[in-house]
Order: C-alpha cells, then sequence, then structure tokens
C-alpha cells in the first residue's frame, strides 16, 4: 500500500463493501423489528395458520389436506398442522421429533455455515392448541448465490479504479514534470485541462515554472554578456601593458600581468559557468565511454603534474558506460583533476579511480595536502568560496572550478562529495551508468 492509487482503490472497496453490509443488516433488522406492512412473512405465516385451522375445524381431515395440497403447489416446503401434542391432524402421524428439531434455536450465522443442514421452523397459536410446522425448507447457500452477487462486486471494483486513476494519474504527470524540470528541462510544462484543485496545482506549476525559466534565462544572458564585455577591455589592457613594459619597473609590470591574467581566468570560467547548465539542454546527449574519458583526461594532465613533480596513479575498470554530454563530463573531470595537481603538494601521489555499482559509475580524486575544515566541506562546492587557510594561499584560482563541477554533475542525475582523506580530500562523483544494451549508441536528447 505504498502507492496513493492502490490506497484510493481499496479505500473505495472498503467504504462500499462497508454500505452494502449496512444495508442489508438494516434491512433485516427493520423487518424484524418494524411491524405493519412491511412484515410480509408473519403476515402469512399467520394467514396460512389461521386459514388451515378454520378448514380444520370445519371440514375436518379430509379438508386440511386438501388445503395443504394447494399451499405446497404455490410456496415451498411441506406444512403440518398438529395439535399441542405434535400429532399431525391430517394424517395422524407423530411429528414430535420434528418439533423438538424446529425449536432448537439456530442463529442466522450457524446456518449460514451448515448450509445442508435442513431447516424446520414451528409455531403456536396464540391459544396454544394448534401447532403449524413447515419442514424441508431449502438452505441458504451462499455458494450457489455467491455468482449472482459478483457483477456488483466487479463494478464497484471498475469504478473505483476508474475514479483512482482519475485522480492519480494527473499527479504522477506532475511528478514527472517536476522531476524533468528539476533535472535542467527548464522549458517542460503540464498539460492539463482540468479545472479542479488538482488543475490549478498544474497549472501554478507552470506560472511558476515560466517564471523561473524567464530569471535563470536572464541571469544566464547577464553573466554571458557581462563576461564577454570584460574579455576585449582585458586583452586590451594586456596589450597596453606589454607596449608600456619599457617605461615600467619590472616588479610593476608583472604585478599588472599577474592581475590581469586572473582577471581573464576569471571571466573565462564565468563563462564556463554559464555554459555548464545550458549546454546540456541544447545539445543531444550520446553513450560516453567514461574509462576512456578519464584515460585521455590523465594522459593530457600528467604534464602539468610533472612541473610539480606529482604522479598521476591512474586504477579503472573497463567499458563503464553513461548517457550524457560528452564535453561537459570532461570539463568536469578536468576541473577535479587539475583542482588536486593544484593542491597536491610537491612530490606527492594522485590518485583517481573509477568503479561502478548497482547501476552507478564514480570517479575518486584524492589528493595528499593539507585537507579541508570539516565545516567547510560543503562550502567548497559554492562559487569563489575559497578555504582561507594554507589550502588556498599561493594556488591561486576563481573558487569556480568545483562550482562547475556541481553544476555539471547535477544536471547528469549525479552527484559529487569532498571528504578528508587524511591525509588529503577525495573527490567523489557519482553518475548514472547505462544499464541497457539497447540504450548504448542510442541518442537520448534532454
Amino acid at each position: 500500500m505504498k502507492t496513493l492509487y492502490t490506497r484510493i482503490f481499496l479505500w473505495l472497496l472498503l467504504v462500499a463493501g462497508f454500505t452494502i453490509g449496512g444495508v442489508i443488516a438494516t434491512t433485516m433488522y427493520l423487518a424484524r423489528r418494524l411491524p405493519g406492512p412491511g412484515d410480509t412473512i408473519t403476515r402469512l405465516r399467520n394467514f396460512e395458520v389461521m386459514e388451515a385451522r378454520r378448514i380444520f375445524e370445519l371440514r375436518g381431515p379430509e379438508g386440511l389436506r386438501e388445503f395443504l395440497s394447494k399451499l405446497d403447489d404455490y410456496f415451498p416446503g411441506d406444512r403440518h398442522l398438529l395439535d399441542a401434542w405434535g400429532r399431525d391432524l391430517a394424517t395422524g402421524e407423530d411429528m414430535q421429533t420434528v418439533v423438538q428439531y424446529a425449536r432448537v434455536p439456530r442463529t442466522w450465522w450457524s446456518r449460514l455455515r451448515k448450509t445442508n443442514e435442513p431447516i424446520a421452523l414451528v409455531f403456536e397459536t396464540p391459544d396454544g392448541k394448534y401447532l403449524w410446522l413447515v419442514e424441508h425448507l431449502a438452505a441458504f447457500d451462499a455458494a450457489a448465490i455467491t455468482p449472482y452477487y459478483l457483477w456488483i462486486v466487479a463494478a464497484i471494483a471498475l469504478f473505483s479504479g476508474v475514479l483512482a486513476y482519475w485522480i492519480v494519474a494527473p499527479l504522477r504527470r506532475l511528478h514527472h514534470a517536476a522531476e524533468r524540470f528539476g533535472g535542467g528541462d527548464l522549458s517542460h510544462r503540464v498539460e492539463l485541462r482540468r479545472k479542479d484543485e488538482i488543475g490549478q496545482l498544474a497549472r501554478a506549476f507552470n506560472v511558476m515554472a515560466g517564471r523561473i525559466e524567464q530569471l535563470i534565462g536572464a541571469e544566464r544572458r547577464l553573466l554571458q554578456d557581462v563576461s564577454h564585455e570584460l574579455r576585449s577591455p582585458l586583452a586590451r589592457l594586456k596589450f597596453a601593458v606589454e607596449l608600456a613594459g619599457s617605461s615600467m619597473s619590472g616588479s610593476a609590470q608583472q604585478r599588472i600581468r599577474k592581475e590581469v591574467d586572473r582577471l581573464t581566468e576569471l571571466v573565462d570560467m564565468l563563462l564556463e559557468v554559464a555554459r555548464a547548465e545550458a549546454e546540456v539542454l541544447q545539445t543531444a546527449a550520446e553513450v560516453v565511454r567514461v574509462d576512456e574519458l578519464l584515460r585521455g583526461l590523465v594522459s593530457d594532465c600528467e604534464l602539468e603534474a610533472a612541473g610539480k613533480q606529482c604522479r598521476l596513479r591512474w586504477r579503472g575498470e573497463d567499458a563503464i558506460h553513461m548517457v550524457g554530454n560528452r564535453e561537459l563530463l570532461r570539463r568536469a573531470f578536468e576541473n577535479v583533476i587539475r583542482n588536486g595537481i593544484r593542491y597536491a603538494p610537491e612530490g606527492s601521489d594522485l590518485d583517481i579511480e573509477i568503479a561502478h555499482s548497482e547501476g552507478t559509475a564514480s570517479v575518486s580524486v584524492r589528493d595528499y595536502g593539507p585537507g579541508v575544515p570539516e565545516d567547510q566541506l560543503q562550502r567548497i562546492f559554492d562559487p569563489f568560496f575559497r578555504v582561507e587557510d594554507h589550502r588556498s594561499r599561493n594556488t591561486g584560482g576563481a573558487g569556480l572550478g568545483l562550482s562547475i563541477v556541481q553544476r555539471a554533475v547535477r544536471v547528469h542525475g549525479g552527484n559529487v562529495q569532498a571528504v578528508n582523506a587524511n591525509p588529503g580530500l577525495r573527490v567523489v562523483i557519482t553518475l548514472p551508468e547505462a544499464k541497457a544494451t539497447k540504450t548504448l549508441g542510442a541518442v537520448v536528447t534532454h
């Protein structure tokens, strides 16, 4: 009973069963307790007894037998008019044993369980002079009559299922839309024409999604425009510094060149952040061999690592696939590896490992540097955040590399986390792996 559909369906069945049972029980109670025109069985029984008594007293046993024969033609069961000692007045047969059996109290539940047990009823006239015995009545056979009521159960189940689906189906569509929107498809909307509360919720979601799409789009455009506008004056400034090199001191020239380089790097990183989430939505995804991609990156970064006398130690498994944007994944992995090289002490190692289990691929990069304070581990993925200790002093960087990694990983449905390895920092990227062979080679558009 974990799904809302199951709960609604079973609840409607329970309500319908309770309603039917309540109607039947109330009807039976009223038929037994309330006098009047509705007490048809009692009135019929009294009529039979009084008429049989009248005919017997006027015409004797012969007339009584004729009357009982006519009753047998119209009503089920065998009827007998007895005297107070249980003797049949029509045939003279002793019926005392049957009378004693009929007088044994039985509940409706016992009769329901013992459907093969014969039914006999006995009634006494108000003056106690006669007994009216009815035997060989048809027993109540629940198994025999149940099929006739199954159509009611089937109809209730059908209507309950339709109603539950009518309620749950749009909620599932809303859930799917929220997942797609949260996954980066900002243009996705819910198409529902209902005018009830669920339809109002869908329209409110669409309005919210449209507003968020506008705000994020405006933010991206502003970031891209500002970054592009800054690149040109920075390039001119750098060129001017080169021209003015002869008229200024070497230290001043070096200082200006360093600051220009840092501003240029910052602008490039801002452009990369602006493209990180947009590219997945604009580009068709493809099947990526994660292990091959990482091997290529390790080879590309070996020269940079050699400059710090660091060794890149690679451990991986073959043929790990996932569906995504190759360039965006390359950027994410490259940022983590270069970030590890930046903070790795000279002469140390950088461990890069890839593995897969239960439908996910994980990429781990560990350096052997000073690590990060525990209270700042979650913040290192925030834009422009830099750890204020010896880990970031003299290492440069704009504080955007891991932020780009996080955004790139999230739009692929994965997650990234950092933990202190003591010594050093380990960054682990987890991504969903392509599970089915038929998925490989397919083009998936986000």
